[in-house]
This record gives C-alpha cells, sequence and structure tokens, in this order.
C-alpha cells in the first residue's frame, strides 16, 4: 500500500521557531532589565534605607506615607495624612494595594518592589500586544515597547560631548547625569520620571494601554464585551491615577462620537457606548464628586501657554526632546491603514491640547497627558522604522536601525544610570528614625495627630502612618490643595505654642528635630506647656495636653 506524501513548508517551522525565539528573548531583557531597577528602588545598607532612583527619592516619601497611613494609621475613611482632617483628595490605590501587601506580611520595602515588578512586565507585554495588533506585526510590538520606555530625545548629543572630554570608558562607568533632563528637554525618560517614582500611574497606564486594546478590537470588530470590560476598568481609574482616567474617557468619547457620525444604525452605536460609559457614569464619577470636589473648585491653576514648557521656538524644542519621533510618527501615520489613522486621532488632539493649556498647577505635569499620545505616537514611528528595517536595500537596513538606535539612546542611558546604585545612591530614613517611628507606633494612638515641619522626606508621617497638620508644600501644590491659613497657623503654634491653634487641628503631639528647630520652633514654650515623652538624639516629643 502507498501512502500519499502530504506536502510540507518547509519554512513554516523554522519561521514559527524564529518567532517565538525572538519573543523568549525580548521578554527575558526586561525580566532581567526590571529585576536590575527595582532591586536597586530601595536598598537596606548599615545605616539606613537607600535608592539610586533620584526621582523616587522625590515622590515615594508621600507613597510610604500614604501605605504606612492604612497599616500603622487607622486612616478610614480615608484622609490625606500629610494635611490633617483633609479627605484623601489624591489617587492611593496603588498604595493601599502595597498596605493590603504588608497586612499579608510582606516587609514595607517588598510591598513596592514586587508589586512594581509585577506592574513593569505586565506593562511590557500589553505595549507589546497593542502594537502587534494594531499593526499585525510582531516587530513592531517588540519595537513599540522599546521605543516607549527608553525614550529619550537629543540628549545623546550632550552625552557624545561628555565621552570627549572624559572618555568612554569612564562615562560608561559612572553616568554623571540625566540625558533626558537637560537643556530646556524636559521629556523625561519615562521609567525614571514616571513608572518608578509615580507609583499610580504605573498601574494607570498599564489599565489605561488594556482600555485602548479593547477599545481598538471594538473600533475594529465592533463586540460589546470589549465595550463593557474597557468601561468597567476605567470606572476604577479616579483613584488609580486621575490623568489616566481622564485621557481613557477622552479617547472613548471621542471615537463613540465618530462612530454615531460615521455609522448607520445610530441607536445600535450609542447603545453599545452604554456599555462602556455607564460604570464610568454609575461608579468612576462618584468618586471624582467626592474625593476631588475641592480641586475642582478651584480651576486657577488651569491656563493657556502654548508651547508647553518650550523656551523660544516650539519645534525646536519638540525636536531636542523627542528627536526623530515626531517626524517618524508623521511618517507612520501617513503609512498606517485607515482605521489606524482614525484611531490615533484622539491621541494627537491630546498632544495638541496638552502644548495649548496646562491642566494642573506644576506645568511639568502634562507629561501625565502626553505620555498617551506616546504610546500610540510610538506605534506609529514603529510603523516607519520597520518599513526601512524590511526593505531590500542595505541602505533603508541600516537608516532604520541608525534612526531606531539614536531614538532610544538616550532614555537607555538614563534606565542604565538607575542600575549604577553606588555612584547614586540616596538615603531615605536613617536607622535612627527608624528607631524613633518604632517608639512612635508602640507608645502613640495610631489616630493621633503630629505637628511637624513640612520636610519631604520627613520621617514621622512616613514610617509611623500618624497624620501630620501640614506635610511637603510641593505635594500638596501640586494637588491643587490650599494651605496657606494652615501654613501660617503653624508658623503662630512653633513661635508661642498657642494652645487654641493646636486644638483647633486636634493636634495631640508636637515633634521637634533639626528640621523643626529651621523652621523656627521655640523649644522653650513647648517645655513650659507640656510634657516631654521623648528625648532622645536631639529629637523630642511633646504631649499637648488642652
Amino acid at each position: 500500500m502507498k501512502f500519499k506524501k502530504l506536502p510540507v513548508a518547509s519554512h513554516q517551522l523554522p519561521e514559527k521557531f524564529k518567532e517565538s525565539f525572538k519573543k523568549i528573548l525580548f521578554f527575558l531583557f526586561f525580566v532581567f532589565l526590571f529585576l536590575n531597577i527595582w532591586s536597586k528602588a530601595l536598598v537596606w545598607e548599615n545605616g539606613g534605607l537607600y535608592s539610586s532612583c533620584r526621582n523616587c527619592f522625590g515622590d515615594w516619601s508621600a507613597h510610604i506615607t500614604y501605605i504606612t497611613s492604612f497599616v500603622y494609621g487607622e486612616n478610614f475613611p480615608p484622609q490625606l495624612p500629610i494635611l490633617s482632617g483633609h479627605r484623601f483628595s489624591y489617587p492611593f490605590l496603588a498604595d493601599f494595594l502595597s498596605a493590603l501587601f504588608i497586612k499579608l506580611g510582606l516587609s514595607l520595602t517588598a510591598s513596592i518592589i514586587f508589586p512594581g515588578f509585577i506592574l513593569s512586565l505586565s506593562l511590557v507585554l500589553l505595549l507589546y500586544a497593542f502594537g502587534k495588533n494594531l499593526t499585525r506585526k510582531i516587530n513592531v510590538g517588540i519595537l513599540t515597547v522599546f521605543l516607549f520606555l527608553f525614550n529619550g530625545g537629543l540628549g545623546f548629543w550632550w552625552f557624545l560631548k561628555d565621552i570627549r572630554k572624559t572618555g568612554i570608558v569612564e562615562i560608561l562607568k559612572n553616568l554623571p547625569r540625566e540625558y533626558t533632563h537637560l537643556d530646556n528637554i524636559e521629556w523625561i525618560n519615562i521609567i525614571t520620571s514616571q513608572l518608578l517614582p509615580q507609583r499610580g500611574l504605573l498601574l494607570g497606564l498599564l489599565l489605561s494601554v488594556f482600555i485602548y486594546l479593547s477599545l481598538w478590537r471594538t473600533f475594529d470588530k465592533n463586540p460589546k464585551k470589549h465595550l463593557l470590560l474597557a468601561g468597567f476598568i476605567a470606572s476604577f481609574l479616579p483613584l488609580i491615577h486621575f490623568h489616566c482616567f481622564a485621557a481613557a474617557c477622552f479617547v472613548a468619547g471621542w471615537l463613540a462620537i465618530y462612530q454615531l457620525i460615521s455609522k448607520k444604525g445610530k441607536l445600535k452605536v450609542f447603545k453599545d457606548w452604554l456599555w462602556f460609559f455607564l460604570p464610568i457614569l454609575s461608579f468612576g464619577l462618584p468618586q471624582v464628586s467626592y474625593f476631588y470636589a475641592e480641586v475642582f473648585q478651584n480651576q486657577s491653576f488651569l491656563r493657556w501657554q502654548p508651547g508647553w514648557m518650550a523656551e523660544g521656538n516650539v519645534l525646536l524644542f519638540w525636536f531636542k526632546n523627542l528627536g526623530l519621533v515626531l517626524p517618524l510618527a508623521f511618517l507612520g501615520f501617513l503609512k498606517g491603514r485607515k482605521k489606524l489613522k482614525i484611531f490615533s486621532l484622539p491621541f494627537w488632539a491630546l498632544f495638541f491640547l496638552a502644548n495649548l493649556f496646562v491642566f494642573q498647577p506644576w506645568e511639568w505635569d502634562n507629561m501625565k497627558i502626553f505620555i498617551h499620545w506616546y504610546i500610540v505616537a510610538s506605534v506609529l514611528a514603529v510603523i516607519a522604522i520597520v518599513y526601512l528595517l524590511e526593505n531590500r536595500k542595505i541602505f533603508y537596513k541600516i537608516l532604520g536601525i541608525l534612526l531606531f538606535g539614536l531614538s532610544i539612546l538616550s532614555g537607555a542611558l538614563d534606565v542604565a544610570r538607575l542600575m549604577q546604585y553606588k555612584n547614586h545612591k540616596f538615603l531615605f530614613w536613617s536607622d535612627q528614625q527608624f528607631k524613633l517611628a518604632k517608639w512612635i507606633k508602640q507608645n502613640t494612638n495610631p489616630a493621633s495627630v503630629f505637628l511637624t515641619a513640612g520636610s519631604h522626606n520627613h520621617f514621622l508621617p512616613a514610617l509611623t502612618g500618624r497624620k501630620i497638620v501640614l506635610g511637603y508644600e510641593g505635594w500638596l501644590w501640586t494637588y491643587g490643595l490650599e494651605y496657606d491659613q494652615r501654613k501660617k497657623d503653624i508658623a503662630q503654634i512653633f513661635k508661642t505654642a498657642d494652645k487654641t491653634l493646636l486644638g483647633k487641628y486636634n493636634i495631640d503631639y508636637i515633634f521637634i528635630g533639626s528640621d523643626e528647630k529651621r523652621q523656627g520652633a521655640n523649644e522653650k514654650s513647648f517645655e513650659e506647656n507640656f510634657e516631654t515623652i521623648l528625648d532622645e538624639g536631639g529629637n523630642k516629643i511633646y504631649k499637648v495636653t488642652q
């Protein structure tokens, strides 16, 4: 008996093997990268707790304060720990998640590093899926992740200057500065400026990419289940990251209006999009109303500011900040499918709006809007790069490699700098401060209110979870909150130990250390009026009695 031979496509197995191998290497690269980055974000050494992340040093004191307020401070219903008695008008769910991990037995450092590492890898996979789904190309998905996470403009030019002065070996051993933040380059690398330090943005961006991927699938095929899931996830964003909530709603609203205008069966389209917006209306907006009412009453920070942070020529500013990504994104837009062009329009609208208006007190925070445009802009730019790489002519391949390399070089240098822990570490808190915090947790009521200086890295609120009257003003200002009268009252208390003002803010304890003394605290007044319950290493705590 003879058997008929079936034709076998000899190229199929090797091609599939190549794709699988490529994806495995891609994923292992980011596992290695984020293991290195997160392992150096918080490090215990003799003397205290350190970090290699400069921006984490600026932001994590606040986030750790919010975490410990849930763990040690009986912070429910949620109050803003750095503005005692005030509703928690800052997205706190990412920090609440870390608090849950501590309750389950993890250490403070593990509760931050473990979810950060997992969420970072999850973002990598979703960015890959987003780029691949929009273009149906694996290579676009892979390169999109690199272009997005290693963003950086023309800062590499200063790197080349530094090499000429010092030599490449010495520079690479100890990168002397951030190459995505100098000379009016404000588009700081996303990993160093946002994914690590801004804990809510990491989770918020991850969910935003998932929402955009769901909206693309809806836009491409129109299954209602994707809209319902996307809307349900978006309804949690107000307490995770408000800018992500606003951007996701803007993009969805734009696409909904487009489909209502362009499609037949408008009633069906309207009913379909209700699946997205009903969870937001019923669950998302009540969160906004409850937690952010005071912020939205103060709209003085919303202002017209064309060119964002440009000093001089706007086009030159964006060329310095984005390098070749912006022209490549325009080329990719022209080459993309019609559906992709239409889908990208609300993201381009976000880019232009954030170039015209500042939406919060600190103008740099418009980056939290720009980053959503950059998700799609990365895909579009990679379309143009892949077009060159897939060209048969060697010249175009080399050009594609060169353009891609220059587009990620500055960002890659800044990310590499994060891993040079010994050269760039910062002390968060000393062993002595941890001992003081332990004493306070053991000897004061978890719900008690302390008067302290407003130092951004004050150990007391961060390590004890206790509420303080007025924390770091830089944070409160960026949140859009009023605190001027409270600031004046605190200055008066430090001078005179005014009991009326102490009662006004329900203050239970007064902490006096080096920061408080620099702020003008009059120790003699406190010694005369209140009991000293701790006197150690130049630090004192007074118990307030009315």
